[in-house]
C-alpha cells in the first residue's frame, strides 16, 4: 500500500499539466459541438467562438505566461455565460473556476494554494449538484430517461438518490481535504513567527 501511495505521489508533479491540457481538450470537444462549458450552452456569437479558440491556443502553449493569459480569457468567458444564464445555474459548473484558479497561480508564490482551491471548488460544485438531485429529482430523472443513462439494474428514482449521495460524499471529502491543506499551509507560514515570539519571550 505504501509503495502504491509513493508511486501515485510521484505523478503529482504532472497534475497541473494534466489539468491544463485536459481543459484544452475539453474545450476543443465543446467547440466542435458548438457549446461552451455545458451541452445546453450553445454559442451564438462569433466573437465568443473566436475567444474560446484563442483560449485553447494559449493553453496548448507550454509556458506559464500563456497559460495565465488563457486562464484569464476563460474566466472572462465563464463570467459572460454566468451573466446570461444566472449564478445559481452556473454553480453546477463551479469546478471551472477552481481549474482557472490553479492555472492562474502557477509559477508564483501562491502556487501551493492552487490545488487546495481546486479541491474546494470541485467539492462545493459536487455538493451543489447532489443537493439539486435531492430537491429537484425530476430534472435528473429527465436526463436519465431521455439520454438513456445506464442505471445498472436500479430503478431510475433510486439511482438518482444513490448518485446524489455519492456526489455529496465525494464533494464533502474534497472540501475537507482542501480545508486541511489550507490549514497546513497557513501553519507552515505562521510557525516561524510563533517560534520567534516564544524565543524572544
Amino acid at each position: 500500500m505504501k509503495k502504491m501511495e509513493d508511486r501515485l505521489s510521484s505523478f503529482r508533479k504532472y497534475s497541473r499539466y494534466l489539468l491544463k491540457y485536459g481543459t484544452a481538450i475539453a474545450l476543443i470537444i465543446q467547440m466542435i459541438k458548438g457549446t461552451l462549458f455545458a451541452p445546453e450552452f450553445h454559442i451564438s456569437s462569433t466573437f465568443i467562438t473566436v475567444l474560446a479558440w484563442v483560449t485553447i491556443g494559449f493553453l496548448l502553449i507550454p509556458h506559464h505566461i500563456s497559460t495565465k493569459i488563457g486562464a484569464s480569457i476563460l474566466l472572462g468567458l465563464f463570467i459572460y455565460v454566468t451573466i446570461h444564464h444566472g449564478i445559481f445555474y452556473m454553480l453546477d459548473y463551479g469546478f471551472y473556476v477552481a481549474i482557472i484558479g490553479v492555472l492562474l497561480v502557477g509559477n508564483i508564490k501562491l502556487e501551493k494554494a492552487g490545488f487546495p482551491f481546486h479541491y474546494l471548488g470541485t467539492g462545493l460544485s459536487l455538493s451543489w449538484v447532489a443537493v439539486e438531485k435531492w430537491v429537484y429529482p425530476g430534472m435528473a430523472l429527465d436526463i436519465v430517461t431521455n439520454h438513456h443513462v445506464p442505471t445498472f439494474g436500479f430503478a431510475p428514482e433510486l439511482f438518482v438518490v444513490m448518485a446524489a449521495f455519492i456526489e455529496f460524499v465525494v464533494g464533502y471529502k474534497l472540501y475537507f481535504c482542501a480545508s486541511n491543506l489550507f490549514i497546513d499551509l497557513l501553519s507552515f507560514r505562521i510557525r516561524p513567527f510563533v517560534v520567534r515570539f516564544f524565543l524572544k519571550t
